[in-house]
C-alpha cells in the first residue's frame, strides 16, 4: 500500500465530511442524525488521524535508521 494513500483518503473523507455539513447547514440537503453525527465524526477525526499517520510514519522510520 502506498505511503500517501491514508493521508489522502483521511482529505477525501473530511473535504466530503465539510461538504455535508455546509450543505446540511445552508438547508441544500437534510441529513439524518445518523448521518450528520458520522460526518461530524469524520471531519473530527480527519486532522487527528492526519496526525496520528504523520507521527506513526516518522517513528517507524526514526526505527529503520537506527536498526
Amino acid at each position: 500500500m502506498h505511503k500517501k494513500w491514508p493521508a489522502f483518503l483521511t482529505a477525501i473523507g473530511w473535504l466530503i465530511a465539510v461538504v455535508a455539513a455546509a450543505m446540511n447547514y445552508s438547508g441544500q440537503i437534510q441529513l439524518s442524525s445518523f448521518w450528520r453525527g458520522f460526518f461530524y465524526t469524520l471531519g473530527a477525526l480527519g486532522p487527528i488521524t492526519l496526525i496520528a499517520v504523520y507521527l506513526y510514519l516518522r517513528n517507524r522510520k526514526n526505527q529503520q535508521s537506527h536498526g
